[in-house]
């Protein structure tokens, strides 16, 4: 593993940490340093490359799903939970943020299933996504 990826999963787990503590208090998120970590990460793994390829946009197409998801469920996913994974994305490779994603939205439906089953929420009620976001990726960064 290289510097800048070791150095690009602290960042993430550290972004990711802060945006959750404000999405449980608030149920907002700020998109600013998303917006100042995507191109950040575009530009650190394009220096790292070398050259510009195919492979240094992968990590976008996670967010970019949830981007068109947030858009035909009009924001059911949220706008800035998909905004936050593709600012992610663009530090790491897709089938990395991709796994991420997918054991967030396990670990979120599991725990969805749960609160409904014990009849602590209803269908209509929402959970912030980012806690789940934020450990799918320490857990396929500790794990992987």
């Amino acid at each position: 593993m290289s510097k800048l990826e070791i150095a690009a999963r602290v960042l993430i787990l550290l972004y990711l940490l802060t945006e959750s503590i404000a999405d449980l208090k608030c149920r907002r998120v700020s998109l600013l340093p998303a917006l100042i970590l995507l191109p950040a990460g575009l530009l650190a793994r394009l220096i790292e490359a070398g050259a510009p390829g195919p492979t240094l946009l992968t990590g976008l197409v996670p967010g970019l799903l949830l981007l068109i998801a947030a858009g035909i469920t009009k924001e059911s996913v949220g706008l800035g939970d998909a905004v936050i994974v593709l600012a992610c994305g663009a530090w790491l490779s897709g089938s990395c943020e991709l796994e991420c994603l997918c054991l967030a939205l396990l670990l979120s439906a599991a725990v969805s299933i749960a609160l409904l089953l014990l009849r602590r929420c209803s269908r209509q009620d929402t959970l912030p996504f980012l806690p789940f976001l934020l450990a799918g990726h320490a857990a396929v960064f500790l794990l992987g």
